[in-house]
């Protein structure tokens, strides 16, 4: 229900702009659907593409660490700096590739990555959970 790393406030969210570990992380607000926020979508609904209780969770202001596995996020804002991605990414909105961003980040698709995950999962782990 909030927003991964886009504060970078560590007492509150836990994020600190740094993303660390093995396995799948999902970013996501259970309340959006992307063809509802699509205008040339049948499914488009005006009323909820302008309501925050509606928007995607963002993945952003990645700037550190190591993780490997994969990462589902309603919306990927910004992954810069020193952090080092082995796996999949993907976006349920498209990806501008303007907010990228700056540094040494490396992003790579790796199969053995994804593999090392599928076969060690027990089960979720829920890390933060933040109600209005």
């Amino acid at each position: 229900t909030d927003d991964f790393g886009s504060t970078g406030t560590c007492a509150t969210d836990g994020g600190c702009g740094n993303i660390q570990g093995t396995g799948i992380l999902i970013v996501h607000n259970p309340l959006y659907h992307p063809r509802e926020h699509d205008p040339s979508d049948v499914l488009y609904d005006a009323a909820k593409a302008s309501d925050p209780l509606y928007a995607p969770a963002n993945l952003g202001n990645i700037n550190g660490g190591e993780f490997k596995g994969i990462i589902i996020a309603d919306r990927v804002n910004k992954i810069n700096g020193n952090v080092e991605i082995y796996g999949a990414i993907m976006s349920l909105t498209e990806i501008d590739v303007d907010i990228i961003g700056a540094g040494t980040a490396v992003i790579k698709y790796s199969c053995d990555a994804i593999s090392t995950v599928e076969s060690n999962i027990t089960k979720p782990v829920r890390l933060t959970w933040v109600a209005d």
